[in-house]
């Protein structure tokens, strides 16, 4: 067989191979978000008096690292109503979420969360004791 009849059959039988592979594509694996404490934030927060008002800060990232925009995170504390303010927000172009949490009128340890269902990590914890106010 010639190389020009060679060329042609290979031609004609493109088509065919790529619908053949189109058939056998395997779509990419969904791989779960991450949400975690940012660098320099920790789950544990320093001692607090009643009604102090204390910022919460979440990272949202891919896979690999990357963050991520857009993302809705739920946050929740252990007190009624929920003392974690806006109870969602989204992310911004660094992948951070940010709440206000109101540290509630009785002594001891106190607990917010950040979540995003689905993700590693979740939920995100904050801790917090809480203390009477001193008098000025």
């Amino acid at each position: 067989m010639s190389v020009r009849r060679r060329s042609l059959a290979l031609l004609c039988l493109l088509p065919v191979l790529l619908e053949c592979k189109a058939a056998f594509d395997i779509p990419p694996i969904a791989r779960p978000l991450t949400i975690s404490y940012p660098p320099g934030v920790v789950g544990d927060l320093p001692t607090s008096a009643f009604g102090a008002m204390v910022p919460l800060r979440v990272l949202v990232t891919d896979y690999a690292g990357r963050p991520q925009a857009g993302v809705v995170v739920t946050w929740d504390g252990q007190a009624d109503p929920p003392p974690v303010l806006p109870a969602r927000t989204t992310t911004d172009a660094d992948g951070l979420a940010s709440a206000t949490w109101e540290v509630r009128s009785y002594t001891g340890l106190q607990k917010a969360w950040a979540y995003l269902p689905g993700a590693d990590g979740n939920p995100v914890e904050f801790r917090v004791r809480a203390v009477i106010p001193t008098p000025k």
